[in-house]
């Protein structure tokens, strides 16, 4: 529907009742918010649940929990751009990152 055509059934008052076809707007949003998701996995190829992390995101927000039952850490709802784990109860030399 035009925009003229849509002023013409408000002005009249036959909005109601009219049977055009009308046209919502667009309800798509621009979404900027991203994810992050860490898995600890030991040598045995399994989850390492209950591991202290602390996470800095984008903003510099930082964020501390411990991994769960599955050994994964997952922050939803944040900024693109680089973060920062630090695993303060492992010893630096006893883990590595395999995926980036």
């Amino acid at each position: 529907m035009t925009a003229n055509s849509d002023s013409s059934l408000q002005s009249s008052g036959d909005a109601a009742n009219s049977n055009s076809p009308k046209t919502a707007g667009s309800a798509k949003q621009s979404c900027d918010f991203h994810f992050v998701e860490i898995e600890l996995v030991g040598e045995d190829g399994k989850g390492v649940a209950g591991v202290e992390y602390l996470l800095e995101l984008p903003d510099g927000t930082e964020i501390s929990g411990s991994t769960n039952s599955l050994g994964l850490i997952r922050i939803d709802g944040i900024d693109s751009g680089n973060c920062q784990i630090t695993l303060p109860k492992l010893d630096k030399e006893a883990w590595e990152v395999l995926k980036e």
